[in-house]
């Protein structure tokens, strides 16, 4: 585990192309166990619900998100920064409707174009957070649902082992560079980074950027073939409108 004093996109592009593969086969197998019975389901029924005309899957990796949800959307547009895990999608989990690019979110060039903007695991490995959400409010039209998973951040330093260290202080960001691992899957044996940040910075980036809260769930106690994955609420997801009288950009 290493503490980095800075990082840029292509510090996030390079560890997600690495692990691309790993991540591919985790996930196919179903070894990964919180994305296929605990993240995927979250999109799947809120989309189902929503039934949006055109959908961003702002950091969608391999996919396979993406491709779940094009059942409930007439357009799909997946982005990503690695060009790996974005080749592996078009490969794997394309569709007529989805179109996979490789960019920053705020690299579109999307105005209020999307019903639903939806993003797994991203706001916690943004370089920066706040214009990932301002290019997100940008692209959503008025009325629209932004819908987002995070780690949580009061759980996941004691669930990685970094809260016992003295350089951890809840309220700072800290970037941290750290072998994968997932549920059931186990250690990766590549790393990533993830950047820590208080759950009140994420609330107020939300607040700032003018999204307004239709409600936030804390993840947790659920029980995968016969397995608690965690008593605790090791994720979060929030979910947004974006109201029609708008705010800063």
């Amino acid at each position: 585990m290493k503490i980095l004093n800075k990082i840029e996109n292509d510090d996030i592009a390079i560890s997600w192309d690495e692990i691309a593969n790993i991540r591919y086969e985790e996930i196919n197998s179903g070894r990964d166990t919180t994305y296929n019975h605990i993240l995927m389901p979250i999109f799947h029924h809120e989309l189902k619900s929503l039934k949006p005309k055109k959908v961003l899957d702002a950091g969608c990796g391999l996919g396979f998100i993406t491709k779940d949800i094009s059942k409930f959307s007439k357009y799909v547009v997946g982005v990503d920064l690695s060009s790996r895990s974005i080749d592996m999608a078009r490969q794997h989990n394309s569709s007529e409707n989805i179109e996979y690019k490789c960019s920053s979110v705020e690299g579109l060039k999307y105005i209020e174009e999307f019903d639903v903007v939806i993003s797994n695991m991203v706001l916690m490995d943004c370089v920066d957070h706040r214009s990932f959400l301002r290019a997100c409010y940008k692209m959503l039209a008025p009325g629209g649902t932004l819908i987002a998973t995070i780690t949580n951040p009061n759980v996941w330093p004691r669930y990685w082992g970094y809260e016992k260290y003295s350089w951890f202080s809840y309220h700072s960001t800290i970037h941290i560079l750290a072998e994968f691992q997932s549920s059931g899957a186990g250690k990766s044996g590549h790393k990533a980074i993830h950047t820590h940040r208080p759950l009140s910075d994420y609330l107020n980036a939300f607040s700032e950027t003018g999204f307004e809260m239709l409600n936030i769930s804390e993840i947790t106690g659920s029980i995968v073939r016969s397995k608690i994955i965690s008593k605790l609420p090791r994720y979060i997801k929030f979910k947004f409108t974006k109201t029609t009288n708008g705010a800063m950009l």
